[in-house]
């Protein structure tokens, strides 16, 4: 009875630390789980929230973005609801919201354009995990020198094998033995 309460408390306490959004589903807002967000969904971003999948602007007041999460860069992005040219690189696209940044400043709605995997934070995700870690040059020079090492001492056992055998010192086990000693 004490874990089942225990478990409930546990679970009641996930739920409201989950990550919120507000989106607006058949004319009405909605708080979901930010998990929940699916393309298509238009969501309402007030200072403080943080944007929970890639979303393209369709109103904004003041709104401004901390993308460092994303960019690196610590100084807020100002967005706006404007249509841009497609050919503009992505970080200077003021129309977008990307998941895991957060609004400083303002307010707006967007409709939501990309989620989890299919978000610019689930591409780079994706191409580090698909990357292959490359030996550095002290890996590869360590490598070189095991293989001379292994070569040597297999040369070296040869070699004492060969002389104790032609000298006649004992049967094969115990020249054996002795150069593998």
């Amino acid at each position: 009875m004490l874990n089942y309460k225990a478990e409930k408390s546990i679970e009641a306490l996930r739920r409201l630390v989950a990550p919120r959004a507000k989106v607006v589903r058949d004319g009405l807002v909605q708080e979901i789980a930010s998990r929940d967000v699916v393309r298509g969904d238009i969501v309402l971003i007030e200072e403080g929230d943080e944007v929970p999948a890639d979303a393209r602007l369709i109103e904004s007041k003041d709104l401004a973005i901390d993308e460092s999460s994303l960019t690196g860069e610590s100084e807020s992005v100002k967005k706006e609801a404007k249509v841009l040219e497609e050919d503009i690189p992505l970080v200077e696209r003021r129309n977008l919201l990307f998941m895991t940044t957060a609004a400083v400043r303002g307010n707006g709605k967007a409709v939501v354009v990309g989620t989890g995997m299919n978000t610019e934070v689930g591409k780079i995700a994706e191409e580090i995990r698909e990357t292959k870690e490359r030996p550095t040059s002290f890996q590869l020079e360590l490598n070189a020198l095991g293989k001379k090492i292994t070569y040597g001492v297999i040369g070296i056992i040869a070699f004492i094998l060969l002389v104790q055998f032609l000298i006649g010192a004992a049967d094969f086990a115990t020249i054996f033995l002795t150069a593998i000693a």
